[in-house]
């Protein structure tokens, strides 16, 4: 499942309320970042499409990517925002300054909070978890030849999921009622993400649940990258 971008041409949505109050808040002299988080807060788009690329903020009405917001309003709003810091921001999910959890959560709102932890661990954990579970395919197979990325791929989702990655995709599909496809846009890999995570809540065995989720923590915690490679999937 290779991820690419969408070619569909939609015209952009004018500046929002949220792209606005960044704008003017920052112009007032706040943190970019405090007005970043503010501006989440007031964010109501749950997808757009911008120069041909979609946007799913908010998946299922439950899970929501604010670091994608984050660069579709830094993306807008760049000169008011150094180079350096954005970009650790973005692609490293380094924030420029320290926020304590209780006033994350009152900045960008308690809705949307809830909705981040959803997320985190829906989408986060979950691609985390599967590269968590690679690593360990590829180390118990380090004194033979190596496996296909193609094959340690499958092992890995046969071990968290009981399934093949065709499989798991096929009937992603038809409970989404779409047409069969064997690779995913970049618009919907962290939706298929989110729905690997609640697949494995309803048919795994709860204590398997608790113990990859745990897996998947110590890894993020050990790799100190909190979002993996676009192309965690084939």
């Amino acid at each position: 499942m290779s991820s690419k971008s969408s070619d569909t041409n939609i015209a952009p949505n004018p500046p929002n309320e949220a792209i606005k109050h960044f704008r003017k808040s920052v112009g007032e002299g706040k943190h970019w970042y405090i007005s970043l988080l503010e501006a989440t807060r007031l964010w109501q788009d749950k997808e757009d499409v911008i120069d041909g690329r979609r946007y799913c903020y908010l998946i299922e009405d439950e899970a929501l990517d604010c670091l994608l917001i984050a660069e579709r309003i830094c993306g807008c709003c760049s000169d008011l925002i150094p180079p350096g810091e954005m970009e650790n921001y973005l692609f490293k999910d380094t924030p420029p300054i320290d926020i304590a959890t209780a006033k994350f959560k009152e900045l960008i709102g308690e809705d949307k909070y809830r909705q981040h932890l959803n997320f985190f661990y829906g989408v986060v954990v979950e691609q985390n978890l599967f590269l968590a579970v690679q690593k360990e395919i590829r180390k118990e197979n380090q004194p033979l030849v190596h496996k296909t990325d193609n094959k340690t791929i499958n092992e890995a989702f046969c071990r968290i999921y009981d399934s093949s990655v065709e499989e798991m995709l096929k009937l992603f599909c038809h409970q989404k009622h779409r047409r069969h496809i064997h690779s995913l846009k970049l618009s919907e890999f962290n939706e298929f993400c989110y729905w690997l995570f609640k697949y494995r809540l309803r048919n795994c065995d709860k204590d398997k649940v608790a113990s990859d989720t745990k897996k998947a923590l110590r890894f993020i915690n050990k790799s100190g990258r909190i979002t993996p490679p676009i192309s965690t999937f084939p």
